[in-house]
């Protein structure tokens, strides 16, 4: 198990400005998860958590920002503390292998966070994408992938042109002398490079491609270079990537060639924040299966976002006050992982899960261990878009009128012939269940075997069916829903989950 950590969990700022972070204390509490390894993020990409930085910049050194990040790296520089070191020395001391992190071409700095553009971003503005490019029909071609949706495709035009250009020489020279810099100085196992923040890393891709590869080759030889001596498990490279191949492939990242040229030794596939319960892990699996790189697919903090939860205690029982997103329950970690193994995963990662906010399922390891699967309830959220990088839960909106069917996707790899399952859902704007129809993989549900669930939301329906061997399948299921006459407004099914109890 690995734990992707951005670095900013660890250092929780107290309630006066000038009240000194305690990174230390914080690595403590995530030593708790039981991961095997962390990958910590050192750089994004010459923005640094570590000091004194010679290549790259501190964070909070050249800049009057005033988020957390900024003032806690101030109080810590300004009392000489390195925090990256400090939580590098905690976990070796507590027995945990550590990478360092890189996020390839981090673009918060292009959106919302002015304070992270470093220097070298200010001072070469020819070498951004979008100063380069020039060219309207790349982004067409780029936004024009399946699995992209229309908020990602916004993303992506309005900040992809500000990030800088891996083609560029001095770009790829600049940040692998950042990455040097980190590699030399801490006892660290590895690398891991970060593509979620984000993938667009070079102008023109399907012609620049290559020169991506070649900066990936680069982090490879300093990873064997700066690891050699310090032990035979030393000397790992991986990468967190998009789970869509294909969208891989329109950012200009050659995955099956970092995997088959034995770059890698581990890839996780990841959705950006909000966790896909049907994320499709065997094609990576495929792609590794003859070489020495591990698949370790990826859970993230978040299970919807910017949603309209019925019942946000049932998700967030620590916080039920926060009424637009979701995190995952031990349930739902146990049946991500239960998927995972399935597909011919190696082991499962985490991404955005913060010893401070998700504490309530530490250790990680009572829930995604292969035999701590078996015996224990699983629950799959089957209504995400299956789209990349889609931060909210689906809805189907059913129209009055209309009887078209509407289906939601799940990929279930479970034996029902060994489990109790059931589906439940809500529905916003029913009067009675009689005036919905619902079928799995186009079996209908009859009437009479949908029972409500009592709850203490407003304005839905909680509706629950059991089902039995035969109407799920093994891989891609599909439940759909139809209003079979006339309704007096829109029905908006929400929150589908198929839950699954060993008998």
């Amino acid at each position: 198990m690995i734990i992707h950590d951005d670095f900013t969990n660890l250092l929780e700022i107290g309630p006066q400005a000038y009240e000194a972070p305690d990174p230390a204390t914080a690595v403590r509490r995530e030593l708790r998860a039981g991961a095997d390894i962390i990958s910590l993020c050192a750089a994004l990409p010459e923005m640094c958590t570590y000091h004194p930085a010679e290549v790259g910049e501190v964070i909070g050194s050249n800049h009057e920002g005033h988020d957390r990040l900024d003032l806690a790296m101030r109080v810590l520089v300004g009392q000489g503390v390195d925090p990256f070191g400090v939580a590098v020395d905690v976990l070796r001391r507590g027995g945990c292998r550590v990478l360092g992190k890189l996020r390839v071409n981090d673009g918060h700095h292009a959106h919302s966070i002015p304070q992270l553009a470093s220097r070298f971003w200010r001072q070469h503005p020819q070498w951004r994408i979008g100063s380069i490019e020039q060219d309207p029909q790349v982004e067409h071609s780029l936004i024009a992938c399946p699995r992209v949706g229309t908020g990602t495709r916004d993303y992506i035009v309005k900040n992809r042109g500000k990030l800088l250009d891996y083609a560029v020489p001095e770009v790829r020279a600049h940040r692998l002398a950042v990455v040097r810099e980190f590699m030399g100085r801490y006892d660290l196992d590895g690398l891991t490079l970060n593509f979620l923040r984000g993938p667009y890393c070079v102008s023109f891709p399907s012609k620049n491609a290559p020169l991506l590869t070649e900066f990936v080759a680069a982090c490879r030889q300093i990873v064997d270079r700066c690891t050699a001596g310090r032990g035979p498990a030393k000397g790992v490279l991986g990468a967190i990537l998009p789970w869509d191949i294909a969208f891989c492939h329109t950012m200009g990242l050659e995955v099956e060639r970092w995997v088959t040229e034995g770059l890698l030794d581990y890839v996780s596939p990841s959705d950006g924040y909000v966790t896909d319960f049907n994320m499709p892990v065997d094609a990576w699996v495929a792609i590794a299966s003859s070489t020495r790189c591990a698949v370790y697919p990826t859970i993230t903090g978040c299970t919807s976002y910017d949603h309209d939860v019925c019942l946000p205690q049932e998700y967030d029982p620590e916080q039920p006050e926060n009424p637009d997103s979701s995190r995952p329950t031990p349930e739902n970690l146990r049946a991500l992982a239960h998927t995972f193994y399935a597909q011919g995963a190696d082991g499962v990662a985490f991404f955005n899960v913060y010893s401070g906010i998700h504490h309530g399922l530490y250790p990680l390891t009572d829930h995604c261990l292969p035999d701590r699967l078996e015996g224990n309830e699983r629950r799959y959220i089957c209504m995400k878009e299956p789209l990349v990088f889609a931060g909210q839960f689906l809805q189907i909106v059913l129209a009055p009128g209309s009887s078209q069917r509407q289906a939601v996707a799940c990929r279930l790899y479970e034996d029902l012939k060994r489990v109790d399952a059931c589906v439940r859902f809500k529905a916003r704007g029913l009067a009675e269940i009689g005036k919905l129809e619902v079928d799995v993989n186009g079996r209908q549900i009859p009437a009479e075997s949908l029972s409500l669930i009592q709850h203490t939301g407003e304005g839905f329906l909680y509706v629950r069916f059991a089902v039995n061997d035969g109407f799920l399948r093994q891989g891609a299921n599909e439940i759909g829903f139809a209003l079979p006459g006339p309704a007096g407004a829109d029905v908006i099914v929400q929150e589908v989950e198929i839950r699954v109890e060993p008998a």
